[in-house]
């Protein structure tokens, strides 16, 4: 994006972000649909009424006003591109990581820069947050746990060969996924390294966990996706293993895994028996979309909501396929 002054709008936030905010987009989708976005909002969301974009070309972060679509504030500071960013559950602070190698803290209400924590020697590709406590990745190999209250480095672990990609915490225990084809779940407190879960043969790009069930789901570059039970280190499925897949979003839902696969083709298995698929859809065709699926959920009911570059949300019947 080009460097303009911060009244002026970017060809993105005309094209995609103007239109999303002249309509009450939950009034037009299904009832079930709309109830289920409200119901993984937190009272923070519904009460503050504000959405954080990071852009990637131009360094800042956006905090915009959903109810009239107005611009909040902007954040400046990061010196290269913003790859990732959290927002606590109270909606006190904001933090996002960038190719600059900090970690910025700001304050949620007003977007007054906190804190710069620096440390790592890499990009920082990922976050995930939980309470007053992060935990960032880096390409330098390395995770960093934070206080962002107080703005200190807590604990660093080390024992990834590559790059980190990916992070999921709980408050407790933190799984991260990384270019040298391992996850590894650390004690939070600690520093230990509990498990390393071995059996992909290229970098891990995505994360579930599961802390309820000690489960984790990897997706791999490898093109297949793995289940973990992290109580013994084992791989309990392996839902999906082709050649030439790029996975676009997948979900877990109780026993059921769902993942877009293709750039139309959903599947849904099964990972109580090692996998085992039980619906293939191909969302494309007559009533398909036209473009590729960018993410997806499977609701309750058994029905599944797909959102695409098409520009529509279509709501299927996995059960029939249409």
């Amino acid at each position: 994006m080009s460097d303009k002054p911060e009244s002026s709008k970017t060809q993105l936030e005309e094209d995609i972000i103007d239109p999303l905010f002249q309509k009450d987009f939950l009034s037009q989708l299904p009832q079930e649909v709309a109830y289920r976005i409200i119901a993984y909002l937190t009272p923070c969301d519904l009460t503050s009424g504000r959405i954080v974009i990071g852009y990637y070309h131009d360094c800042t972060l956006r905090i915009w006003n959903v109810d009239d679509a107005q611009l909040a504030f902007t954040l400046t500071g990061h010196m290269d591109d913003v790859l990732t960013s959290e927002v606590s559950d109270d909606g006190k602070y904001i933090v996002s990581g960038s190719s600059d190698q900090t970690v910025r803290v700001w304050c949620g209400q007003t977007g007054v820069q906190r804190h710069v924590l620096q440390g790592h020697t890499g990009t920082v590709r990922c976050m995930s947050l939980h309470g007053t406590t992060l935990v960032s990745g880096s390409v330098d190999a390395t995770l960093r746990v934070w206080d962002i209250v107080d703005g200190k480095c807590l604990h660093i672990f080390t024992d990834h060969l590559e790059a980190v990609r990916c992070v999921q915490f709980d408050g407790i225990r933190v799984v991260s996924g990384a270019a040298d084809f391992a996850v590894k779940i650390w004690n939070v407190q600690t520093g230990e390294c509990l498990h390393t879960l071995t059996g992909h043969t290229d970098w891990i790009d995505s994360l579930l966990f599961e802390p309820e069930r000690d489960l984790v789901v990897s997706r791999s570059h490898d093109a297949t996706i793995r289940v973990w039970d992290i109580r013994g280190g084992t791989c309990i499925a392996i839902p999906i293993s082709q050649e030439s897949v790029n996975f676009y979003h997948m979900q877990l839902r109780r026993n059921s895994l769902v993942a877009c696969y293709t750039c139309s083709d959903v599947g849904v298995w099964d990972i109580r028996d090692g996998g085992s698929c039980i619906h293939h859809l191909h969302l494309q065709g007559v009533n398909g979309h036209a473009l590729n699926i960018t993410s997806l959920q499977l609701l309750d009911s058994g029905l599944l909501v797909t959102s695409s570059n098409d520009g529509s949300v279509k709501l299927w019947d996995v059960d029939k396929g249409k």
